[in-house]
């Protein structure tokens, strides 16, 4: 009994090394897997060339595969590899994770709907979606979606692409671009996001490690650029351009009254180079004075350096647009406005804003137009702040 048991795990021992050092052959051909010129041992090979009418089955392949609809190599595969449907290769990974192999693919993949690597690739990838199960050194060009665990290059999709792991080059996509790590490079897409944007801030100026060029960009951390309309951060340490840029860092709401309205409500989102402010005020009917009005302005902020600040200095220049009683909007007043406010702690959660403005009106009416800008007659004119910081 003892003997057979040898002769047995002897048995398993030649047959795991003779799977490990596989044949080489030279070409293979198929009609269908498992209808080839080797039959069944196609999936125990490793080929130079294989084409298959309908779809081929091997274990690897060094050079040329072209297949009718699908390609599915085991183990690895190098060169150029063609298929109506499909390519996979590294299926051996998903068969057996314990002894799992890091690259799978080398070369170039092309086909008609999807480009699957199990494990990492070097190379390029085109197809309607490309998935690489690790890290990436290459291109992915799909008309819907790319995937990979971790990008060095390029990502060119028609929809979305993803990269968990970081990038480290270009994601340029018509919707939505995801990284999901410490990431340079640069993002294109109507929507992007970053983990963390970049390694290390520039304080001076535009030059630096990544860039997300969209409609709205959104990062955890900011050491980056961020060019778009609406720039979203938890922290940001870099340069968002954009009308509104919310930081969860930066930025500050208060309630005013000043020389326009009695009550205003002020908004203000941002990072440290510069903020982006709303606001709307209303005058509760006084005769003579606009009923309402709104406006946006850039700002710059200055404040005492301590983990608890004790006071702030804003300045910035705005562009209000009134809304008089009895008047159209947009023929009601529209001015410039600078102003300077200092706010400063008066007692414990308690911040007092003062401040002056100067204010230059963009609207000329006409001797017959009744409102505001026309009742004054003025051009330029001063006016005072007061305010609560919430």
């Amino acid at each position: 009994m003892r003997s057979r048991l040898i002769v047995f795990a002897l048995g398993l021992m030649f047959a795991h090394s003779a799977w490990a050092q596989m044949p080489r052959g030279t070409v293979h051909w198929s009609l269908f897997p498992g209808f080839s010129n080797h039959g069944v041992l196609e999936m125990r090979q490793e080929y130079r060339a294989s084409f298959n009418l309908t779809a081929g089955t091997t274990w690897q392949v060094r050079g040329l595969e072209i297949s009718g609809l699908s390609s599915y190599n085991y183990r690895y595969f190098s060169g150029i590899q063609i298929s109506g449907l499909s390519n996979v290769s590294g299926g051996y990974n998903a068969i057996q994770p314990k002894e799992k192999i890091d690259e799978t693919f080398r070369g170039i993949q092309a086909a008609g709907v999807i480009n699957k690597t199990v494990g990492s690739a070097v190379g390029a990838q085109v197809a309607s979606i490309n998935s690489v199960g690790g890290h990436i050194t290459g291109f992915q060009w799909a008309g819907l979606f790319n995937y990979a665990r971790s990008l060095q290059g390029v990502q060119l999709a028609g929809l979305f692409n993803s990269a968990p792991e970081g990038i480290s080059g270009f994601q340029i996509a018509s919707l939505f671009n995801y990284a999901g790590a410490q990431s340079l490079g640069i993002q294109f897409g109507l929507f992007n996001y970053c983990k963390t944007a970049g390694f290390m801030a520039n304080p001076s100026n535009l030059f630096g490690d990544f860039y997300q060029i969209g409609l709205i960009n959104m990062a955890g951390v900011s050491n980056g650029n961020q060019i778009g309309i609406i720039n979203i951060s938890k922290k940001n340490k870099g340069v968002p351009l954009g009308i509104l840029n919310v930081d969860a860092s930066h930025g500050y709401s208060s309630l005013r009254a000043d020389d326009l309205f009695l009550g205003n409500l002020v908004i203000s989102t941002g990072s440290r180079f510069y903020l982006n402010t709303f606001r709307v005020g209303y005058n509760f009917s006084l005769d003579g004075a606009p009923v309402c009005g709104m406006s946006y302005g850039l700002e710059q902020m200055w404040k005492e350096q301590d983990l608890i600040p004790r006071w702030y200095f804003v300045t910035g220049v705005h562009l209000v647009q009134l809304k008089e009683k009895d008047v159209k909007l947009l023929k009601s007043g529209r001015l410039l406005r600078y102003e300077a406010v200092y706010t400063r702690k008066v007692a414990k959660g308690t911040f007092i804003e003062m401040g002056l403005a100067l204010n230059y009106s963009l609207h000329n009416p006409q001797p017959a137009e009744q409102g505001f800008l026309h009742q004054t007659s003025q051009k330029i004119w001063p006016g005072l702040i007061l305010g609560y910081r919430l």
